[in-house]
């Protein structure tokens, strides 16, 4: 009985090594997954505050030694993506980093970031296109669930950014039925108390009121305000368009 017993023991303190070995791999996974995302937001926020103010030579510098192939022309061109007067050079650049790697989605989001700065809204709509074709399509394989969450999540990012910069191209553009379509599959994308969906209402709140349709540009405009409480976003704009709304309306009357 006694061998049995240390033999059952052994079996025990084996499973339970065995558990806490796989639980720490799940555990390693996770952090590096997370600090991954960390270094490619911060890397993003970088590139975006290069650009704003003018800090083009710091541009290089937001892409890590890591980074998959295409990136390197952003290196060895240093070139200034969007310095003043050169933003198509950057563009060209980016396209050629599509050419060589056309699976480097985030490549997409800055050639329409571009784009919609020279105020080229065809072009804007045809990378957020074929940017959302690419995103779309990536899946991941790992089997561990809070990966695939934050992939999940990480994806659902990239696909309402470049649907809300496509809806903002169409509205340039006066197509306003597509700019709705887009608007409404962000909100359909995430749960219904997600935070940032004011935007989307009040960008669709100004598409319906350009075709008309003012009763359902009011619905929005209320759901906008509805969010604004209650994440304590400011309200003016919503107030104002509401404002607008009214004056539409009571020329549509008369």
């Amino acid at each position: 009985m006694e061998i049995f017993r240390l033999i059952f023991s052994k079996i025990v303190w084996i499973i339970i090594l065995i558990c806490l070995g796989i639980g720490l791999i799940i555990l390693r996974k996770y952090v590096l997954n997370i600090l991954k995302r960390r270094r490619e937001k911060r890397s993003d926020e970088r590139l975006i505050y290069a650009i704003e103010h003018g800090l083009y030579r710091e541009t290089v510098g937001c892409f890590n030694d890591e980074a998959p192939e295409g990136y390197h022309l952003y290196k060895e061109a240093e070139i200034c993506l969007f310095e003043k007067n050169k933003i198509q050079e950057g563009i060209d650049i980016l396209i050629n980093g599509i050419k060589i790697n056309p699976n480097i989605e985030k490549m997409y989001k800055l050639i329409v970031y571009a784009y919609i700065k020279l105020k080229m809204y065809e072009q804007a709509i045809k990378y957020s296109t074929e940017g959302l074709t690419i995103t779309e399509s990536i899946k991941i394989e790992e089997e561990d669930n809070i990966q695939k969450c934050i992939f999940e999540q990480n994806k659902k990012d990239k696909i309402k950014y470049l649907k809300l910069s496509r809806g903002k191209a169409y509205m340039e553009m006066k197509d306003f039925n597509n700019a709705i379509c887009d608007f409404t599959d962000i909100i359909k994308l995430y749960p219904p108390d997600y935070e940032h969906f004011y935007n989307c209402y009040i960008f669709r709140s100004k598409a319906y009121m350009e075709i008309g349709k003012f009763d359902l540009a009011r619905l929005d405009l209320e759901k906008a305000l509805k969010y604004c409480r209650k994440y304590n976003h400011s309200v003016k704009d919503t107030f104002d368009l509401l404002e607008i709304l009214k004056q539409k309306e009571n020329l549509n009357k008369t």
